[in-house]
Parts: structure tokens; sequence; C-alpha cells
């Protein structure tokens, strides 16, 4: 069985990944504003890696995240109606 002190590591890594999530997305935004016509996310994931502590997943999801909050177009969605996360050849662009 799980010890009291596994299920606190466990809620710990939950609450650093997180952080690490909202963070991530902060920058995009932020990294966005700076930007007149968006970024490929081609060019936006190896910047996330390096950044913070995540995935290619985590940077794939925090984008569908801003979207989800209305703060990014969902341009990957153009790709076809099965298509749920950015890839390489997408732009992401902030909403006006």
């Amino acid at each position: 069985m799980f010890k009291a002190d596994d299920l606190d590591a466990t809620a710990r890594l939950k609450y650093e990944r997180k952080a690490e999530m909202d963070a991530a997305m902060d920058w995009v935004r932020v990294r966005l504003q700076s930007l007149t016509s968006g970024e490929l996310f081609l060019n936006l994931w190896p910047q996330l890696l390096e950044k913070f502590s995540l995935r290619l997943t985590d940077a794939k999801d925090a984008c569908v995240e801003l979207e989800r909050l209305g703060i990014i177009k969902p341009t990957w969605k153009q790709r076809g109606p099965r298509v749920k996360k950015p890839g390489d050849g997408d732009l992401i662009v902030l909403r006006l």
C-alpha cells in the first residue's frame, strides 16, 4: 500500500507540474504578444522545453489549454476534425 510520504510526494509532483504548465502558458502568451504574426509551433516548443520542465506533449497541451481559455486561435483544427493538438507546421497566434 501507499505510505503517507508517497502520497505527499505525488501531490507535490502534481502541484509542481501544474505550476510549470501555468508558467509556460503565461510565457507563451507574453511571447505571442511580442510578435506581430504569431509563431510556428516548430519554433515554439523547443523554447518551452528549454525554459520549463516539460515534455513535447506538455507543450502541445499548454497550447490546447490556451485555446480553451480563448487566448489563442485553434489553427491546428484547420487540418481536420480529428486533429486535437498543434503540430510543427501550425501557426500559433493570439485571438484578437
